[in-house]
């Protein structure tokens, strides 16, 4: 038979670690060699208790439970209740915030599925890849939800790392090795 040693918790309300000897965790054990008292050097007013949801072993935050059933009190109106899960959905017509038009891709070959900006799903299509970092899209009239294929434009926002001419040359050649790869075969 292995040796298995029984791990007590600390005699301090609501702390939970495992003790060695005195029945205290090291750190209220190093309290109480230090101040005198395992809640340093004054007791608190109020000991913190566990929370108020059966099951749940987290010390209570806000009025008698833990951060998290808090959360589920305020929005389901019972502690112990999960509130459901909230899907996202692309920003609607009434929000402001958003320039651009989302749709809902279902098994596109490159893309794949879920909520995508317009704009970006009509690019990829039109170059038959996916975009790179560096890459992003213009709208020529200025209008977001204005997708038409001819008010689209591909912009890169590269930088070469330096000025100096051998800089500027390879970044030349990675470019036209990027967007126009015929190009460099043709030797031109």
């Amino acid at each position: 038979m292995a040796n298995t040693k029984v791990r007590k918790k600390c005699q301090v309300d609501c702390c939970g670690r495992d003790h060695d000897s005195h029945q205290l965790c090291p750190i209220h054990l190093a309290k109480v060699r230090r101040y005198g008292s395992a809640f340093g050097p004054f007791k608190p007013a109020r000991i913190a208790k566990g929370c108020g949801v059966e099951d749940c072993s987290q010390r209570a935050a806000r009025y008698g439970y833990c951060g998290k059933h808090y959360k589920w009190k305020q929005r389901t109106g019972d502690a112990s209740v999960r509130p459901p899960k909230i899907e996202w959905r692309p920003p609607s017509i009434k929000n402001k915030r958003s320039r651009y038009k989302y749709i809902t891709v279902k098994d596109h070959p490159i893309l794949g599925s879920g909520p995508m900006m317009e704009h970006r799903v009509i690019m990829t299509d039109l170059l038959g890849r996916k975009l790179f970092s560096s890459e992003n899209i213009h709208h020529i009239n200025g209008d977001g939800k204005d997708n038409r294929v001819e008010n689209l434009e591909l912009w890169s926002t590269m930088q070469p790392p330096g000025q100096r001419i051998e800089d500027k040359v390879l970044f030349a050649i990675d470019i036209l090795k990027q967007y126009k790869p015929e190009i460099l075969k043709e030797g031109i």
